[in-house]
């Protein structure tokens, strides 16, 4: 087999987030879909932690300070007041970096590899010969979530103004159709991230099944000039928002 790839060409393509790259799928040439992202489990997870982190934080170095120094309290008023706003900003620089170390440690890496004769998801491997799509949909926990405000709102007019945090609303999933089945690839925190792996996923599925032209031009021609019809072509895999039917 040819060591060089013939999809490498098609790399530089492709948004920042997922990454692309050409390589071996099961013995073949193909390409690899994959990016660490968010989802609505781990940034609900994260949230719920950071906010415990902030209490402790807080309770920790209130403890700490007055312990330390218990004639603080009768002190005089600027002592007390410098203090207290050291104490703060360092709560606050605690509480940002424990958000952060949280939110990246929720993240989560995704990988499909698309090979003309194989599609594989983790550990496994499905026929690409078969009829398939990628696709996307809501989070099924997303009308779960809104009954829960719902109600909330309806408990009385003290909670008529609440607002929930959107964690499923703002999920998707994103399935692999095949053979009639809608198998969970991944999910998806926020609208974006998840058009924009569906879009990724969906045309490399097209370019390495070669079911269209995607690309006109000599492709060993560096800086080809695009023709209008392979413009045409690319926008209408990298720059629609799929329908979530």
């Amino acid at each position: 087999m040819d060591s060089k790839n013939t999809y490498e060409k098609y790399e530089a393509l492709f948004e920042k987030w997922p990454s692309v790259f050409a390589e071996l799928v099961q013995g073949e040439h193909g390409m690899r879909v994959g990016g660490w992202h968010e989802t609505p489990d781990g940034a609900k997870r994260a949230s719920d932690r950071g906010f415990w982190a902030m209490l402790v934080w807080g309770a920790s170095l209130a403890y700490c300070l007055l312990a330390a120094h218990p004639h603080l309290r009768h002190n005089e008023y600027f002592g007390m007041k410098t203090c207290a706003a050291l104490m703060l900003i360092v709560w606050w620089v605690l509480c940002h970096f424990t958000d952060s170390v949280l939110r990246e440690r929720s993240l989560k890496k995704t990988i499909v590899c698309i090979s003309p004769s194989f599609i594989q998801l983790g550990e496994k491997v499905y026929d690409a010969r078969v009829q398939h799509k990628f696709s996307m949909d809501i989070h099924r926990k997303a009308k779960e979530e809104a009954d829960e405000e719902l109600r909330a709102q309806q408990r009385g007019k003290d909670n008529a103004d609440t607002r929930h945090a959107r964690y499923y609303r703002d999920g998707y999933h994103i399935f692999l159709e095949y053979l009639g089945q809608r198998i969970l690839v991944t999910d998806a925190y926020k609208e974006d991230t998840a058009e924009k792996l569906l879009r990724a996923l969906t045309a490399v599925d097209k370019i390495v099944h070669k079911e269209k032209a995607v690309f006109a031009g000599n492709s060993n021609t560096p800086n080809t000039e695009e023709s209008p019809e392979a413009r045409a072509e690319r926008q209408d895999y990298f720059g629609k928002r799929p329908a979530l039917d």
